[in-house]
């Protein structure tokens, strides 16, 4: 008898869980499937966000979703890490879906920027992520995050941000838009951190499933493996920015025209274009 090839049953699992969250997924997104001979192991979806208008559905934010099929804890190996550490420039989503209740739960990674913004974090080789768990105890204390082996760091996802059953006929559409639209906006904008300065970092302390964080949730964290010379450069640009802004407006503003210029004196020199020179020179004067 031939021998043909199989594949692995477990494995065959994950492709039905998939299909199953490319349906559900469709309501709120534009759902591009990644073909398995492209998949590196961070993204089996590359998605946009719908916005729903009339009888239009409109294409929005970008962002990368990977699926499992199980609760558990489950790994992403060095090349994945590498590639979210260093290359992911679109908010990365992450998903179980359970087919015998025929649910897609969806997290949010925002914790893994904030943790790779930490000198002493950032040279982890391989990360685990556990679901349903907000915090770990590390010595006593609560934490988002632990070490489970040499350079392998183990994420807590909390709970799901959404929770899309198949058969949700009259899902919310306009909730869920909004909830994703909140937690694409933090992803993204800490991306922008990430590549940038390292400097600081938006996260949000608790959250329930199904609804917007509120504001009073929402916390600035500050990294300790910033790049000050980038800081300086993006302070230095949007000082000046500042400043032009402000010079428009004519003896509107003096004080604080004053205040910019002599920020702007404090930065370094090679920093600043010719307009933020001549507003550190000369504060108040267009430039």
């Amino acid at each position: 008898m031939t021998k043909h090839k199989g594949r692995l049953y477990s494995f065959r699992g994950g492709d039905r869980s998939e299909y199953l969250s490319l349906y559900i997924l469709t309501r709120l997104a534009y759902v591009n499937p990644v073909p398995r001979q492209e998949d590196f192991g961070v993204a089996d979806f590359f998605c946009f966000l719908g916005k729903q208008t009339g009888k239009y559905m409109y294409g929005e934010d970008a962002f990368i979703l990977q699926v499992k099929s199980s609760n558990d804890s489950f790994d992403f190996g060095e090349d994945a890490t590498s590639y979210l550490k260093y290359h992911a420039d679109v908010p990365f989503l992450l998903s179980v879906t359970d087919k015998s209740n025929r649910r897609m739960q969806i997290y949010s990674s925002w914790r893994l920027w904030y943790y790779l913004m930490q000198y002493e974090l950032f040279e982890i080789k391989s990360l685990r992520y556990t679901p349903n768990v907000f915090t770990f105890d590390v010595d006593g204390k609560p934490q988002g995050y632990k070490m489970v082996a040499e350079q392998t760091l183990e994420i807590a996802l909390g709970e799901p941000i959404l929770s899309l059953a198949l058969d949700d006929t009259n899902i919310d559409t306009e909730n869920a838009y909004r909830v994703l639209k909140f937690w694409l906006r933090i992803e993204r904008s800490n991306l922008v951190g990430l590549r940038t300065h390292m400097a600081f970092f938006q996260g949000v302390k608790y959250w329930e499933t199904d609804k917007v964080p509120s504001a009073d949730n929402v916390e600035v964290y500050y990294g300790t493996g910033m790049d000050r010379l980038s800081l300086e450069k993006a302070t230095a640009d949007c000082l000046t920015a500042l400043a032009f802004k402000y010079s428009r407006k004519g003896s509107e503003k003096p004080k604080a025209l004053h205040a910019i210029s002599e920020a702007l004196g404090v930065l370094p020199d090679m920093f600043l274009n010719d307009m933020g020179r001549n507003f550190k020179d000369k504060p108040g004067r267009l430039g």
